[in-house]
């Protein structure tokens, strides 16, 4: 019976409210033989659930390497506020929309007791390298759609720089310091004089070591003979 569309015999038909609705059923044959009636309750639930919230939990944080890619990013969703129950379902979504292979998963009474879920974005899901916008939705068990949580903003970086240029070539320093150009931001390793120094470019892309007062990541340093 579509309640939606039916005409009734008698009465008027009036919406049913987010409770307990009674209903009574009653069957009659070709005969005009009539049961009685079969009663019963319809519960109505036109809540939905709230929104979640998600963080990412690579090493880079909202930066997503080659490596991380590959082996399948994970974001959590946080479940606190959304009233979640087991048997909802949560759906990860991708600029607002479902992911080429859609990841969703139906929460279990163990994921809402720990109030967080999850998801393993595979490899090739994020598409192009590029920026990216995460959102979730949780949806009850009757088809109450949450709000989208707040977006989790990721950026995908699989595109290894290039070789680093090392500028000092020739100097009459046994200490010198060594300069050298490479990707904007990125972080530069120099092995130099039996050590190994950790260093960043600028944002132009020039990068500095002074191996006469940098501390070394390993190693030891030797002052350069001639």
């Amino acid at each position: 019976l579509d309640t939606s569309s039916a005409t009734p015999d008698s009465g008027s038909f009036s919406a049913l409210s987010g409770a307990t609705n009674a209903i009574s059923v009653t069957v009659t044959d070709l005969a005009g033989n009539t049961s009685s009636a079969a009663t019963g309750n319809i519960e109505v639930d036109i809540t939905p659930p709230g929104a979640a919230s998600l963080a990412a939990t690579e090493t880079q944080g909202s930066l997503i390497n080659a490596a991380e890619e590959t082996s399948g990013v994970a974001v959590v969703a946080t479940l606190a506020g959304t009233n979640a129950v087991a048997g909802d379902t949560i759906e990860l979504l991708l600029d607002g929309s479902a992911f080429s292979t859609p990841i969703i998963h139906v929460l279990t009474a163990a994921e809402v007791t720990a109030g967080s879920y999850t998801f393993t974005v595979s490899t090739g899901l994020l598409g192009a390298e590029g920026a990216k916008s995460l959102t979730t939705v949780v949806t009850d068990a009757v088809g109450n759609v949450g709000a989208a949580s707040p977006a989790l903003a990721l950026t995908l970086d699989t595109t290894a720089p290039g070789a680093a240029v090392i500028s000092t070539t020739a100097t009459n320093n046994t200490s010198p310091t060594i300069s050298g150009t490479a990707e904007a931001n990125s972080s530069v390793t120099v092995t130099v004089g039996g050590a190994t120094y950790s260093v960043t470019a600028d944002g132009s892309g020039n990068w500095e070591l002074d191996t006469s007062s940098a501390t070394p990541d390993s190693g030891s340093f030797s002052a350069l003979s001639g």
